[in-house]
């Protein structure tokens, strides 16, 4: 069985590591945890969304799936440390 096209480990691993960055800064600044996973889920969906990704939830661009397999993979580190 072949992956899709628009599957790449390197972007997956991009988000994770963007997830991470952006849990980091949210909770320096002192955010709840459950509300840390509420701001990186909106700047991840914000980020499919928007051009600079190109657009991911665009059946064009493997969407709906490869828009929110990145979103998934943004919430690994926040959700990981909410349940840790």
């Amino acid at each position: 069985m072949n992956a899709p096209a628009w599957l790449s480990w390197r972007g997956l691993a991009e988000h994770v590591a963007a997830g991470a960055a952006f849990t980091i800064l949210i909770r320096g600044l002192g955010c709840p945890q459950f509300s840390t996973v509420l701001a990186v889920a909106l700047i991840a969906v914000v980020h499919e969304q928007a051009q600079t990704d190109f657009s991911d939830f665009r059946r064009a661009n493997g969407g709906p799936w490869n828009g929110l397999l990145d979103v998934v993979t943004f919430l690994i580190v926040p959700i990981a440390a909410w349940l840790g």
